[in-house]
């Protein structure tokens, strides 16, 4: 049976349309998303700096740790995510422990020596814990995008109750598409600061962070009793001698 015209014309839309939607489909960012994974590890050595109290103000201990980042990172066709992660060294956790009057965590990672401007605005950001003890706090800052690179700056102020992370991860949505452009670190640090310190003035003050080793978690291998051992080794040993009983009466 012949194809009419009306059939034909259909055949062919329905072809465009097809058409279209692949191209549609393939052109989305989603499809051929390239995040940027930046991952950071803790060190595990505290630097403190007290100031003394003046007349009226009262005394501040900031207490900080190194950050151990990558040196370089490509933005070369980046888009949809950037995300960052500052992890403890394997075994350990990071502590914060704040006295009574609260303190200000800050996390910072700076990449410069390149326009990061293609990289478009942030239109979401997400921060997220993982091995977290305690209660966290909430970042009131994001990823900084600028004609001279990009500053991974997250700030938590008002910090008054104690906890512990294994993780924090960062991550950024974006709207725009890197360009190739290699960004070299620039500085690194995670530091605490009490501007209302009322520890002691004098070393060791009072610890603000830490990053202690973390309590194994118990096997999950079941272990052997060893006052079981005897009674079934005399299971064994009746069950052998009743098959050679047996051996011997059918010979």
């Amino acid at each position: 049976m012949p194809c009419t015209s009306l059939q034909v014309s259909l055949v062919r839309l329905s072809r465009v349309v097809f058409m279209f939607g692949v191209a549609v489909l393939l052109g989305s960012p989603a499809v051929f998303a390239t995040p940027l994974a930046v991952n950071v590890t803790s060190g595990t050595t505290v630097n403190s700096m007290y100031m003394p109290g003046r007349f009226r103000d009262p005394a501040s201990l900031g207490q900080s740790i190194d950050l151990l980042a990558p040196e370089t990172i490509s933005l070369n066709g980046v888009n949809n995510l950037i995300s960052f992660t500052l992890s403890a060294p394997v075994g350990h956790a990071i502590q914060v422990d704040p006295l009574a009057e609260g303190l200000g965590l800050f996390v910072t990672v700076n990449y410069v020596d390149g326009d990061a401007t293609s990289l478009g605005n942030i239109t979401a950001t997400n921060v997220s814990f993982g091995g977290l003890v305690g209660s966290a706090p909430t970042s009131s800052s994001q990823l900084g995008i600028y004609n001279y690179g990009l500053l991974f700056q997250f700030q938590f102020d008002g910090v008054t109750n104690p906890f512990s992370f294994t993780s924090m991860t960062v991550d950024s949505t974006i709207d725009g598409t890197g360009s190739n452009v290699t960004l070299n670190r620039q500085s690194t640090v995670m530091q605490v600061q009490d501007n209302d310190y009322s520890g002691p003035g004098t070393e060791p003050y009072a610890s603000l962070i830490s990053v202690p080793t973390v309590a194994p978690e118990p096997s999950s291998v079941p272990e052997i009793d060893p006052n079981s051992l005897g009674s079934v080794l005399a299971l064994v040993l009746g069950s052998l001698g009743l098959l050679e009983r047996r051996r011997l009466k059918a010979a």
